[in-house]
């Protein structure tokens, strides 16, 4: 809760109590995923929270970084970047995606533009362009058309046939 609450001194208070970041709840988010500043991810970071942790088939902390909407755009690229910094992989692949991949999916633009100033490999399979146009099939989505935008500005060419010919 401590993270959720942006404040970095809440989060400090917890750990200096002998909060063991080691011994999360596998049933919740860990920490680092609901980080909602700069502050509070540097905190838990400097405590040995791992970036690489693994949320058991939810989202990655990346992914759940880029995608909180709660947090100011600015800011989710600064907690992209320690995260990086802290051996987060950007691009890390979990079950089926890519973080860029699912936020494209999903429209959501502001996580598109996040991941991709922090650094997210635009090119990396299966693409970003082949998550809105997969999206494109159940209808349209706000966000749609500025996911495809930040993604040919990336340097993605959408005329481009995918590994299976498919433009």
């Amino acid at each position: 809760m401590a993270a959720e609450s942006g404040s970095a001194t809440c989060a400090r208070l917890l750990l200096d109590a002998g909060v063991d970041l080691g011994r999360y709840p596998d049933d919740e988010e860990h920490p680092l995923s609901v980080s909602r500043s700069l502050g509070v991810l540097e905190t838990l970071l400097a405590a040995g929270a791992d970036p690489r942790h693994d949320e058991g088939g939810r989202r990655s902390v990346v992914e759940s970084v880029a995608r909180n909407g709660t947090v100011a755009i600015e800011e989710r690229v600064r907690m992209l970047q320690a995260l990086r910094a802290a051996g987060a992989d950007l691009d890390h692949v979990t079950d089926w995606a890519t973080p860029l991949f699912g936020a494209a999916m999903n429209g959501e633009d502001d996580a598109v533009e996040a991941l991709l100033v922090a650094g997210a490999d635009p090119f990396r399979t299966p693409t970003g362009l082949q998550g809105v146009c997969f999206s494109a099939i159940t209808g349209p989505h706000p966000g749609v058309e500025r996911v495809v935008d930040l993604l040919i500005a990336a340097g993605l060419d959408p005329d481009e046939p995918d590994e299976h010919g498919l433009r």
